[in-house]
């Protein structure tokens, strides 16, 4: 794959040629014109910046690119979201998708520009009173995808709920933190965050107007927006934001890195890049002087060694996620070969390079897992417990590997999962409802991989609207586990509870055999700490392990979708 992060980021529908950069969006209008505020419309209706008109159709309501913030440029670029102006006239058309924030690559139609932070509302049509909300957090490594990606009609149809996709600051503009930009009291990076917490806040000042109940708040999120999840239950800001979470291939309790870490591994790359020197205030006024386009800003981040982007403990975010586990409910799991998605990206660091279908030999194997996991004692002992005999390819074997335990991803990783069930289970409050997707015949999501449970395979059961970069199409023997996802989904939004609709039961997590397996035969029973060998794992006092970045340290070239 010449690029992956370009052609991951295809899970959504950023898909067609050409490069399209401006500062003005494709919608989201502040124009007044003529138009007044229609008493009775249900198109039309009145938020706290102003009236905001969508559009309807196949059963929804639709508001598009609804600004919750100031758009975060001059004095507001590397700096928290300001509440946004009220609208020019009082009126804002939201019946065009708008702007979505700079990230690498092709996004065309969409327009990128940093004044990006919109949200977009779905509801059913016509519209009750008091429904349930969920805010989506897309994925995107932390440096691409917008909230428009992802179309919610099939969701807010059959669960009756409310859906919010948002936008929120990607990339150095989102995650820089440099301690130039440090205001004295650790306020720096994280920025994306503050956006989602923004985001959360306009929910709770608006969302009653278009039916929704701001006491009934999930929020949600796959890969890098359900590790911006986990996050969020650490952020005091947002406590009574959001009273119930899920997480998609994200566990939380998964280390976050102190922002220490990125003021001196990462801050100093950016400034030199843009040629920002002198004292902190030159320095942050060079930062956001807009000759420092975005797109010189782009190509800088281009240059950045691997897993330098995202959340880091600070002023914002202030105590390790797991610390917060039990204080709400939890939907929360991961996908049976999650590294497989990932794997081609480590070919830069192996001394064999995998790919499926390819045969390797023993001593090809055990090196390339010395080189994953730092040492060749470390390869022997995982090549014992995973022997390659049993495993189609050496693509399947080191990726099952990876999939169970590793560092650079431990994000992703399914003894990562077990653990946050486990630390939620053990504090005592809120249930987790924990899962394992597993459908063999899931729709690969880069091209060239075979069907399988990889990273993000799951998108398309929640989201069938959604483009597949491996193009590939739902098999219409998935199609009953999709609808049942979309229920289990969307109960556990309205209620906290995924039962119900005559669903196979699905209990509150109290050991590993209580995961539900979502697969062609929806199940309990399997016991996926044993599974996923997780015993082996903690024997070497890793798969409880705070460090991110031991022997692995810059091995690999992307942080997870």
């Amino acid at each position: 794959m010449s690029n992956f992060l370009t052609s991951l980021r295809t899970v959504g529908f950023l898909t067609a040629a050409g490069v399209l950069l401006a500062s003005c969006g494709l919608g989201g209008s502040t124009t007044a014109g003529p138009r007044q505020v229609a008493s009775g419309s249900s198109l039309v209706l009145l938020t706290d910046r102003g009236s905001v008109e969508g559009t309807s159709g196949n059963g929804v309501r639709k508001f598009y690119a609804i600004p919750y913030a100031a758009p975060p440029i001059g004095p507001l670029r590397f700096a928290p979201p300001a509440l946004h102006a009220k609208f020019s006239g009082g009126f804002f058309n939201a019946t065009q998708p708008g702007n979505i924030c700079p990230q690498p690559g092709s996004t065309a139609p969409l327009v990128q520009s940093e004044d990006c932070l919109n949200l977009n509302v779905t509801t059913p049509f016509p519209a009750g009173t008091g429904l349930p909300v969920m805010v989506w957090i897309h994925g995107g490594s932390f440096t691409s995808g917008a909230g428009v990606e992802y179309d919610p009609t099939q969701l807010v149809t059959v669960g009756n709920i409310i859906v919010v996709t948002i936008n929120y600051r990607l990339g150095i503009l989102g995650w820089l933190g440099a301690a130039a930009l440090d205001n004295g009291t650790g306020n720096t990076g994280n920025y994306g965050i503050e956006d989602q917490v923004a985001a959360l806040g306009w929910v709770q000042r608006n969302i009653a107007v278009f039916g929704g109940n701001p006491n009934n708040v999930t929020v949600a999120g796959e890969s890098a927006g359900a590790i911006s999840v986990a996050q969020l239950l650490a952020v005091p800001k947002a406590n009574g934001l959001f009273g119930r979470a899920i997480l998609e291939s994200g566990p939380p309790a998964a280390a976050t890195n102190p922002v220490s870490l990125a003021e001196t591994e990462v801050g100093p790359l950016v400034t030199s890049g843009l040629g920002c020197t002198g004292t902190n205030a030159q320095i942050v006024a060079c930062l956001q002087n807009p000759t420092n386009t975005f797109q010189k800003i782009l190509s800088v981040q281009a240059t950045l060694p691997a897993f330098k982007i995202g959340p880091t403990i600070g002023a914002d975010i202030t105590v390790q996620p797991r610390t917060q586990l039990g204080k709400v409910p939890l939907l929360d799991g991961g996908n049976e070969l999650e590294l497989a998605t990932f794997l081609e990206g480590f070919d830069v660091a192996l001394p064999t390079a995998l790919y499926p279908g390819q045969s390797i030999t023993e001593t090809q194997y055990t090196n390339d897992l010395g080189v994953l996991y730092g040492s060749a004692e470390f390869a022997d002992a995982i090549a014992a417990e995973y022997p390659l005999t049993s495993y189609p390819d050496g693509y399947t074997a080191v990726s099952q590997v990876m999939t169970d335990y590793n560092v650079p991803l431990q994000v992703l990783t399914l003894c990562e999962d077990v653990t946050s069930w486990n630390v939620q289970a053990a504090a005592g409050g809120s249930p987790a409802y924990a899962y394992e997707f597993d459908d063999p015949n899931a729709p690969a999501i880069e091209p060239g991989l075979p069907r399988g449970p990889d990273h993000g395979s799951e998108l398309i059961y929640l989201w069938p609207a959604l483009e597949i970069g491996g193009g590939q199409a739902l098999l219409p023997s998935s199609q009953p586990l999709a609808t049942a996802m979309q229920q289990y989904w969307t109960n556990f939004v309205r209620t906290g509870n995924p039962n119900g609709n005559g669903l196979p039961n699905w209990p509150a997590y109290t050991t590993p055999t209580t995961a539900l397996q979502l697969a062609p035969t929806i199940q309990t029973g399997v016991d996926v700490n044993l599974e996923h060998k997780c015993p082996f794992w903690n024997s070497f006092g890793l798969a409880t392990s705070m460090v991110r970045y031991p022997a692995w340290h810059g091995t690999a070239r992307f942080y997870p979708r």
